[in-house]
């Protein structure tokens, strides 16, 4: 093909598929279903362009949620469904990128998200030994 298609993710329980595309002239992100026989549903596409960095889109824990990060820097999320047919709500937004400064986000098994932070430029560099301790620290204080 002389399209390119990028970064495929299976959802959690292997029925959906979440690829980008440039086929339209812009990234694009789209979901279509695996079926038990092999076949397809028709690739249906996230109303919103897709960004390729931040890591551009992840399956939530269920496979109900897709999260995608848009051309606006900001992290949407798309509610996924298969009955009656294959099909994606219009993204919310569930942050902006730019505004907390979000250089790279991850999806945590309880629905809450892991990011790294830009930083002002570094003068220093800090060596974190026992950061973990230091997380789980931080987490019992947080709650």
């Amino acid at each position: 093909s002389r399209f390119h298609h990028y970064l495929p993710i299976i959802s959690p329980d292997g029925h959906l598929l979440a690829y980008g595309s440039d086929e339209t002239g812009e990234i694009v992100v789209y979901v279509l279903e695996l079926r038990a026989d092999g076949s397809t549903s028709n690739p249906v596409a996230v109303r919103t362009r897709g960004l390729l960095a931040n890591p551009g889109y992840a399956w939530s824990t269920d496979g109900a949620t897709l999260f995608v990060g848009d051309e606006f820097q900001r992290l949407m999320k798309v509610a996924v469904s298969t009955r009656p047919r294959l099909a994606l709500s219009a993204p919310t937004q569930v942050f902006d990128m730019n505004e907390l400064r979000v250089a790279w986000w991850s999806v945590l098994p309880d629905g809450r998200f892991l990011v790294t932070r830009y930083t002002p430029a570094a003068t220093r560099l800090n060596l974190e030994l026992n950061w973990t301790e230091e997380l789980k620290r931080m987490m019992r204080a947080a709650r």
